[in-house]
């Protein structure tokens, strides 16, 4: 099945850690990766990292299934936990990042806007700032759309 290579030697807090972590990034590979991933060789990788569980005293992480083993509902609790955070804080940058540069191609004119814009060239620290401060202070309860306002042309 798995030809060996080395041995790890990990604490028990480190194997758990391995195996958060490794759960994570399934989580996301399976989101981002999804007709692209051989899932049959994941599933059985993640078998094989979860049969080790009993020795690193984990079982609390993992459940069994028939012959099967699967993370646990704790296990997946913690992974969705944490992507939860992830997402949240990778929206709120992506946000800050789209206003910013927005903000900053207005003040150009067409053609510089338009070369800026093909270059994906950076807004300059001040635009992210503010809406870094006002994220942070007010969340979104300040943003509003602005239906007179036309939107950028050429649009981006």
């Amino acid at each position: 099945m798995f030809e060996e290579f080395g041995n790890l030697g990990l604490t028990r807090e480190q194997f758990r850690e391995l195996l958060l972590n490794f759960t994570i990034g399934m989580h996301i590979r399976r989101r981002a990766e999804a007709a692209e991933t051989d899932i049959a060789f994941l599933e059985e990788l993640t078998r094989h990292l979860l049969s080790f569980a009993e020795g690193f005293d984990a079982e609390d992480l993992v459940e069994r299934s028939g012959e099967g083993l699967y993370p646990s509902r704790e296990l997946d609790e913690l992974c969705h936990a944490a992507l939860e955070v992830r997402d949240n804080e990778e929206f709120w940058d992506r946000l800050e990042d789209e206003l910013a540069f927005r903000d900053y191609l207005r003040t150009l004119p067409p053609l510089e806007r338009l070369f800026a814009a093909e270059k994906d060239a950076d807004a300059p620290e001040e635009f992210y700032r503010k809406y870094s401060e006002e994220f942070e202070k007010f969340g979104a309860d300040r943003l509003v759309i602005d239906e007179n306002q036309p939107p950028l042309e050429p649009r981006i």
